[in-house]
């Protein structure tokens, strides 16, 4: 595998592709190389986005432990994959499989969310965010163990990186579920293409982290409990008595 550039680690950004097809953006959970600029992507609260060296599981959560709006949180951990989601005033926040990508020197380089898709042809989808320094023309290569490497195009490029969006068949997901690893080749703009970057993903927890996301995204949301009218911590008013004969 090859060593990252400095260049190649210039912009990282907090991978967010929900599996209700709802996109949300927050700063990179590893901090950049560079003095370019970091991105500011809105949240729904000023004073409620996450910090941007924050973990899913380390998110700022208001008191009594929730997380606020805007921000994300670890559903579960299924030994290297985490299912995080977003929350949201919805009855069910949107979740997906989060894994982030990291070289040799233990350096984060890119991030990869995957998500199961329930109707269509695809099982699957995918969104990775390269450092903007990526090679567009070049895209990106993904392997499962030694099987044949797929090639996938970058889609769009912002301030917290280049995006590519994947899709994923049904035996393709079977692959990924017996696998070991998946390498993601990346190539830094103007370095050699014989000498691309490689970044080894851990299949460790993929098939219990899929199957538990599918189960949730299934699952029907709760229903919220019904306004008796009174506030919280007060008594409902007690039935009036039938008046003595």
């Amino acid at each position: 595998m090859q060593k990252t550039t400095t260049a190649l680690l210039a912009a990282l950004a907090l991978a967010a592709m929900p599996a209700f097809a709802q996109d949300a953006a927050t700063d990179s959970p590893a901090e950049a190389e560079t003095t370019a600029p970091e991105p500011e992507t809105p949240a729904p609260d000023a004073d409620a986005a996450a910090p941007a060296n924050a973990t899913p599981s380390e998110q700022a959560a208001e008191e009594g432990g929730q997380p606020r709006l805007g921000t994300y949180y670890a559903l579960s951990e299924h030994q290297d994959w985490v299912i995080r989601c977003i929350r949201t005033d919805q009855p069910k926040d949107p979740c997906e499989m989060y894994k982030l990508l990291v070289d040799d020197d233990d350096n984060a380089v890119a991030e990869l969310s995957v998500f199961p898709l329930l109707n269509g042809e695809l099982a699957a989808g995918a969104r990775l965010i390269a450092p903007l320094e990526t090679d567009l023309l070049n895209g990106l290569g993904l392997q499962i163990d030694n099987g044949e490497a797929r090639g996938y195009p970058f889609g769009v490029c912002t301030q917290v990186g280049c995006v590519s969006q994947m899709g994923f068949t049904a035996e393709e997901v079977a692959a990924m579920k017996r696998g070991n690893r998946a390498t993601i080749q990346l190539l830094p703009y103007g370095a050699d293409p014989a000498q691309p970057v490689n970044l080894v993903a851990s299949l460790s927890g993929f098939t219990a982290a899929f199957d538990a996301l599918t189960a949730y995204i299934e699952a029907e949301p709760e229903a919220p409990a019904e306004d008796s009218g009174t506030q919280a911590g007060e008594p409902a008013d007690a039935p009036e008595e039938a008046p003595a004969e």
